[in-house]
């Protein structure tokens, strides 16, 4: 809806009003697959950093495009001008060369092909009997003689009469077999199942240019095996920057990490669903790739048995995140190694793999855990690290009664708050990014802030017994002059910290789901605050401390200050900066919906650019 004609066709010279519809008949071929391209690219599954794994968009550009343009099927569908080598000789067939239009997102997910052919089968089923067996395209090529909604065959199973669409793993018979053997076994009701034969013939014409390629097996419904898999990632080795995998059968052979071995352009990894061991077996293999810079790795159980054995990483990476694992030592690639342990209560080292390891993983910056048991000793080693600039952790658990080697001597370690951070030789830690949200956290210690002098960004949220006490908060974090953005929400604040208050430095204050019922009047950063989010407390109206935040660009809050705030509509003039505003809430009283009309009326009356969401 939102697609700029004039930059698609990349003509610096306006050619088309914008508001004026554009007729797809009027368009040439060149221009169509342009567009066609910008769209799948803009659809693609690292372009939808919430839902990487959502199948959707390249389901809809596949099936759903190609029905309504004819003439963009048959583009999608054209051989290259020039004789291409067949990526699979051995497979080669009249018509099966590569085509000229290249698919730079692939999307292979089981469950969706599934799905959606069972749909097709149910309404066809519920029109008109079964009926004899016909060829039919895969995965987006252009119809047969049939026509869009004739007879197809989808997934292995017996066509039906009326049925819209094939899909990928369509295995096409000849015309007259419905009384065959594979007929009345599809008659049966057998499951049925992605082929990778069709897959492979698939990504091998349109697959060319493949830069992006995620592959969700967690429907066992396919026949994907270790020799299928090194295949399919072989086809698109040669550009392949971003590579999701989900179950995938061929991870666990040599032959699989052979084949990743070879992608050496590959710079995004993300590994689900398969044995925490991936990370020990995998990482000689990950350090081939020469480009490789983020790593995510979540195992197939959500609970974990043993701690997890981690090898050297790819000296190039400069990201990692590990969710659902339990890390008890990290390798040695995070900078000055930190001695080990001198007493009893030991760290287990040896299993973790961080002696021996020579490997130096300069560039990593950004460390993320989720829902992990660490020990202490991996937190002072990544604190250490002087080229770690952010650590994040979500529901995490720390060992308790750990002993560490610290510059101050050996401290026992019995919870998050009480870590100490180890100062490296500027005398303070180098973290820009830290994240402890959802922790568990009652306290935090003023050797855990007294460090980070360079922080600026702190998310503290869903800790929700961080405000039952009052000196719950050090006094220390007002020292952190360096700190442009403070999270605290879900708390479980009444008031708010004098710390907080006394920041000054801050531009994104996050305070939402607390029970706060008023703000102090003299926050430090009122000046230089851009960004606030206060919805969801107990405000009977808006602080007259954010009324005076001239600087302020987003503003988010619940509908009982909208209704209690004198002259909200005039809030466009009280905060000329102000470019969205957000109100959640659930119910709206009369005040409230009369507020938000009069703001929406003085705004669009006035020119402004105000954009005003609604969440319900």
């Amino acid at each position: 809806e939102e697609l700029d004609f004039n930059e698609v066709i990349g003509d610096e010279d306006p050619v088309q009003d914008p508001e004026t519809p554009v007729p797809i008949h009027t368009l040439s071929d060149d221009v169509l697959v342009r567009v066609f391209t910008h769209v799948a690219e803009s659809t693609g599954a690292f372009a939808q950093d919430r839902a990487p794994l959502y199948p959707g968009s390249f389901t809809w550009m596949r099936r759903t495009l190609p029905r309504v343009c004819r003439r963009w099927a048959r583009l999608m569908d054209e051989p290259l001008a020039e004789e291409a080598v067949h990526p699979l000789p051995h497979r080669k067939k009249p018509g099966s060369g590569p085509t000229a239009f290249a698919w730079h997102t692939i999307h292979i997910n089981v469950g969706a092909e599934l799905a959606f052919d069972k749909s097709i089968r149910k309404r066809a089923s519920e029109q008109a009997p079964i009926g004899p067996v016909h060829s039919a395209p895969i995965m987006g090529s252009s119809p047969g003689g049939g026509g869009w909604w004739g007879p197809v065959n989808s997934l292995g199973r017996t066509s039906l009469q009326g049925a819209p669409a094939s899909v990928m793993g369509t295995s096409p018979a000849s015309e007259g077999m419905a009384g065959s053997a594979g007929a009345l076994a599809r008659r049966s009701m057998h499951a049925a199942s992605l082929r990778s034969e069709r897959v492979l013939e698939w990504v091998a014409r349109r697959g060319r240019g493949c830069r992006t390629l995620v592959m969700d097996f967690s429907n066992t419904s396919h026949d994907f095996g270790a020799r299928a898999f090194a295949l399919l990632l072989g086809l698109a080795k040669s550009g392949l920057q971003a590579l999701v995998l989900v179950d995938s059968p061929g991870l666990s052979h040599q032959e699989g990490y052979e084949a990743l071995s070879a992608l050496k352009h590959l710079a995004h990894l993300h590994v689900e669903g398969i044995p925490q061991d991936f990370l020990h077996l995998t990482t000689p293999y990950l350090c081939m790739l020469p480009a490789l810079k983020s790593l995510r790795f979540k195992p197939d159980l959500a609970a974990y048995p043993h701690p997890a054995k981690l090898g050297p990483l790819p000296p190039s990476l400069e990201a990692l995140t590990l969710s659902n694992l339990w890390v008890e030592g990290l390798p040695a690639p995070f900078g000055p190694a930190v001695p080990p342990p001198r007493q009893a209560l030991p760290v287990s080292t040896g299993a973790s793999g961080t002696s021996g390891s020579s490997s130096a993983a300069t560039r990593l910056s950004a460390v993320s855990f989720h829902e992990c048991h660490i020990s202490a000793q991996a937190l002072v080693t990544l604190a250490a690290a002087p080229s770690v600039k952010s650590l994040r952790l979500r529901a995490c658990t720390v060992t308790p009664q750990s002993v560490v080697h610290t510059p101050g001597g050996l401290v026992a370690v019995n919870s998050l708050g009480s870590l100490p951070l180890p100062l490296p030789a500027g005398g303070a830690c180098g973290l820009a990014t830290l994240s402890l949200a959802a922790c568990g956290l009652r306290r935090v210690e003023a050797c855990l802030v007294a460090p980070l002098a360079s922080l600026r960004e702190l998310d503290l949220s869903h800790n929700t017994e961080l405000g039952t006490t009052a000196d719950a908060v050090p006094a220390e974090l007002s020292r952190l002059t360096a700190l442009t953005s403070l999270n605290m929400s879900s708390c479980g604040l009444t008031s708010l910290p004098p710390p907080v208050a006394a920041l000054p430095a801050l531009e994104a204050l996050h305070l939402e789901g607390n029970s706060l019922s008023a703000l102090p009047r003299d926050l430090a950063c009122t000046p230089r605050l851009r960004v606030a989010n206060i919805a969801q407390n107990r405000l009977p109206a808006l602080p007259a401390v954010l009324l005076g935040a001239t600087a302020l660009e987003e503003l988010a809050l619940s509908s009982g200050p909208v209704a209690g705030t004198p002259d909200f509509a005039n809030l466009t003039a009280l905060l000329p900066r102000l470019a969205r505003l957000q109100v959640k809430g659930a119910t709206y009283d009369c005040r409230a919906v009369r507020n938000l009309m009069l703001l929406g009326r003085r705004v669009a009356q006035s020119g402004a650019t105000l954009v005003i969401d609604i969440v319900v």
